[in-house]
Order: C-alpha cells, then structure tokens, then sequence
C-alpha cells in the first residue's frame, strides 16, 4: 500500500512507463511479424530500450523506497523493544524497591511498638509510673499497649492508696507517741504530787 504523496507519484509514473513500455514491445512485435525488422529495430534502439530503461529505473527506485521504510519500521520496532526492555526493568526495580520500603514500614510499625512496651515495662519496673502509653490502633500491638496502660494505672493506684495508707499510719503514730508524752508528764506529775503529798504525812506524824 502506499501512503506517502511521493510513493503515490512515484507509482503513477511507473503506471505511465509501463503502458509505454508495453505499447512499444506491441509495436514491435508487430512490425517483426508484418517483417518490417529495420523499422521495428530502429524503434527498439531509440524509444523501446530508453523507455525501458526509465521503467527498470523507477521500479529500483520504487523498491529501495520500499526498502528504506522497511529499515525505518525495524528501526522503530528495536527502538520499542529496547524502550519496552528499560521499561520493564525500570518497573523491576521499581517493584524490588516499593516491596523493600514496604518491608520496611511493616517491620516498623511492629518492632518501634514493640520497642515502646519495653521500654514502658522497663519505666514500671523502675518505679516510674508517669509515662505517656502511645495509642496503637486495636491490632495485637494496640491490644499489648492497652494492657500495659491499664496495669500501669492500676499500680499507680495501688501505690497512691499505699502511700495514703502510710501517712495514716504516720499520722496515727503521731498521735500516740504524743499521747504517751502527755500521759507519761501527767503520770510524773502525779506521782510528784503523791511525794510531796507522803512527805507532809511525815511531817504531820512526827
């Protein structure tokens, strides 16, 4: 098929050429039949063997046309294999590295998590009850912290009662210890006062 201007001219010359070129070998055959060999080898040398030659012409112009576009189009097609190459390597690797980053994230958002509980466990061994238990969804992990925040509020409250329970018992002490105070002075006081009281009796009798 042809598609470009110049390969539709072109053909429309070779169309013209040939009925040229089968006009003059009719005619010549012709006038070889008729035995008229001077005047038909006269036509063969001057416009059957030059119009002939424009034909073969035109017809290897044709085929190097013909030719060239099919060197163009193999050219395109390895250009599309080789974009279509670096383009599936491209997405390969692309592939390799959006799996790696997604590893990635993945193991992260369990070992940080993870990391996190140790470190709150560690922070409640130690005594410290003030740390911040991060929220982490309703997932395993979430599930883990959650369980870590509650027994760290309940520790928090068993040590908030204990300490009340203590100052209580300071307080209470206190008390007694100043209760005994008081009594012991008042008991001295007394026993002063049965002294003085025995020591006027003597007085008295002697």
């Amino acid at each position: 098929l042809m598609f470009l201007d110049s390969e539709k001219k072109l053909f429309a010359e070779i169309g013209a050429l040939r009925t040229i070129y089968l006009k003059n070998r009719d005619v010549i055959f012709a006038l070889k039949k008729e035995g008229k060999v001077d005047e038909a080898n006269a036509l063969l040398e001057k416009q059957f063997i030059p119009e002939a030659a424009n034909y073969a012409a035109k017809m290897d112009e044709l085929l190097r046309n013909q030719r060239d576009q099919v060197d163009a189009l193999g050219q395109a097609i390895e250009e599309n294999r080789q974009t279509s190459r670096n383009l599936l390597v491209t997405l390969g690797v692309l592939s390799v590295a959006l799996a790696a980053l997604f590893s990635w994230l993945l193991s992260r958002s369990v070992t940080v998590p993870l990391a996190q509980a140790s470190d709150l466990a560690k922070r409640v061994a130690e005594g410290d009850l003030t740390a911040t238990v991060p929220q982490h969804g309703k997932d395993e992990v979430g599930e883990l912290m959650s369980s870590l925040a509650l027994m760290q509020s309940n520790l928090a409250r068993v040590v908030t009662n204990v300490r009340r329970g203590s100052e209580s018992v300071s307080n209470a002490s206190s008390e007694i210890a100043q209760g005994n105070t008081d009594l012991s002075a008042r008991t001295e006081h007394q026993a002063s006062a049965l002294q003085q009281t025995a020591a006027s009796m003597e007085e008295l009798n002697s």
